[in-house]
């Protein structure tokens, strides 16, 4: 009797565990900050405020920041799943300082930004943001480079199977979704459905242009493990990085991991120079 009651507790506790994480999803995997609308953003780099009309009718802030000199290209930068441009624009030097102009969109219920954010709803965010540089951005840039971090990486990518850019850049990046929830939590949610894919494992063989990754050893958020399950999708010219010690947060205070992404985007200048693989 005491062991029918036990195994029928941690049934239950399994069960229920597994409807909770199925019903909050979304809460999970998106982790938005409000701003005000009168927020007013401070940065040590030169930088324009934008708002974005979508499809849908609702409006993405959207940050330019410029290079103090004249720009190689642009970097089109999708952050990760939580907070919002007043934490995320702080990057954008990274790019700057290389002689690159960066544009950043908080995506639909981030920061300033309105509507609530979905799957579908972010990767029109981010088409909409692309065609909205093209024909608003004063600057006609020679070179085009979408960057993705974490959640963004997804977000980049499927841009990329649609608009090719000169180069597609993912800085710790998953598998799937699915993938990184099964190697937090195995396995409470294997057999779990998902309401979101975020499947870069999928979308990444439809890329034509190059791709570059950039993980740690010591992510414990997206860990290299999903990472590498990439490798495979990756083509011949395509180039994979590891930062020895590098987390989920912290690969921009590594001196290699600047010097790797200066590399690749001064490889785009140089079209007949390939890229290989680094793992």
């Amino acid at each position: 009797m005491v062991i029918t009651l036990i195994l029928a507790g941690i049934i239950f506790l399994y069960g229920g565990s597994i409807a909770a994480i199925y019903l909050f999803q979304k809460t999970i995997i998106f982790q938005p900050r409000r701003l005000r609308k009168d927020h007013e953003f401070v940065f040590e780099n030169q930088f324009s405020e934008h708002f974005i009309p979508t499809f849908d009718h609702q409006s993405l802030n959207a940050l330019h920041f410029k290079s103090p000199e004249s720009p190689k290209g642009l970097v089109v930068y999708f952050h990760g799943n939580a907070a919002n441009l007043n934490r995320w624009g702080r990057y954008s030097i990274d790019f700057t300082r290389k002689q690159f102009d960066v544009l950043m969109i908080d995506y639909r219920g981030f920061g300033k930004s309105t509507g609530t954010p979905t799957e579908q709803g972010l990767f029109e965010d981010a088409e909409c943001t692309l065609k909205w540089a093209r024909a608003n951005l004063d600057t006609k840039y020679e070179k085009l480079i979408f960057y993705g971090r974490s959640l963004g990486a997804a977000i980049a990518t499927e841009l990329a199977t649609k608009y090719s850019p000169d180069l597609l850049i993912l800085e710790t990046p998953f598998d799937s979704i699915r993938g990184a929830f099964r190697k937090a939590l195995f396995p409470l949610v294997f057999p779990l459905s998902f309401k979101f894919k975020l499947e870069n494992n999928r979308l990444l063989p439809e890329v034509k242009c190059k791709v570059v990754i950039i993980t740690g050893t010591r992510d414990k958020i997206t860990p290299l493990s999903s990472a590498r399950r990439l490798i495979p999708f990756l083509k011949e010219n395509d180039k994979f990085i590891i930062i020895p010690k590098g987390g989920h947060r912290n690969l921009r205070k590594f001196g290699l991991f600047h010097l790797k992404l200066a590399e690749a985007l001064n490889d785009q200048l140089h079209p007949l120079k390939k890229l290989s693989k680094e793992i």
